[in-house]
């Protein structure tokens, strides 16, 4: 049976502070049919709170246990970030991280990805140039959907997780 899609609606109050809520959806639905729904849900909640609702996202799972590579390292810790700063055609920064960098991924004596290896180098491709997919290409944008057209800065950095645990 396939994973339920998580669907998270974030709202604000007069005082900007900021709850969400979670539900789930069968999945087996297009994503058109998914935005139409979540288009409606929208409106239904709407309709019983007075807060602003500032967005109702929903993500899909996939199935991991094919990935290669897919445990925890040794070494890993979540606050070691590969953060890439990108910049979009609109000139807009769009900041990517991701959790337990490699420790192969930077350059020696420096907080540089290496982006002459092939790992770190997959990623600066994908940002700048898309994913083909079947039907076309998955193009990473901003919030407005501008495409992205190049990565300005790759670098490995710490940043606190967030999680007490």
């Amino acid at each position: 049976m396939a994973e339920p899609i998580e669907v998270v609606a974030t709202y604000q109050d007069q005082a900007n502070k900021k709850s969400t809520n979670t539900s789930y959806i069968a999945d087996g639905l297009t994503i058109a049919q998914i935005e139409e729904g979540l288009q409606g849900f929208a409106q239904l909640i709407d309709d019983v709170t007075n807060a602003l609702i500032n967005g109702i996202d929903f993500s899909i799972s996939i199935d991991g246990s094919g990935l290669t590579g897919n445990v925890a390292g040794g070494t890993s810790d979540v606050e070691e970030v590969a953060e890439f700063i990108s910049r979009t055609a609109a000139g807009r920064e769009v900041r990517m991280n991701i959790p337990a960098t490699n420790d192969t991924a930077s350059v020696a004596g420096s907080d540089d990805l290496d982006q002459t290896d092939t790992d770190v180098a997959a990623i600066v491709s994908l940002l700048e140039d898309g994913l083909s997919v079947t039907g076309g290409t998955i193009i990473p944008s901003d919030v407005d959907e501008n495409d992205i057209i190049e990565v300005v800065t790759a670098r490995e950095r710490v940043r606190n997780s967030g999680s007490a645990g």
